[in-house]
């Protein structure tokens, strides 16, 4: 694995142990550090279609599966 590598993970492991308080300060002091180096905001993703050619459009009634399968899974309210 090389350095830059160990770095992340090093630094994401401690974030771990940063209090909520300081995680609002370690996030400004990043986006500063990348504002400073030119780094472009990263562009919004579409979603749109990653459900396409998964089996989806196999199931008829789909509205009524998700519906089915929500009913299932919910608590009972008897």
């Amino acid at each position: 694995m090389n350095p830059s590598a160990i770095k992340r993970m090093e630094i994401v492991n401690s974030l771990a142990l940063v209090s909520d308080d300081d995680l609002d300060k370690i996030k400004a002091f990043v986006n500063g550090l990348l504002s400073e180096a030119g780094h472009p905001k990263p562009a919004n993703r579409s979603l749109e279609g990653i459900w396409k050619d998964k089996g989806f459009e196999k199931i008829v009634e789909l509205e009524a599966e998700i519906a089915e399968v929500r009913r299932q899974k919910s608590p009972s309210t008897r």
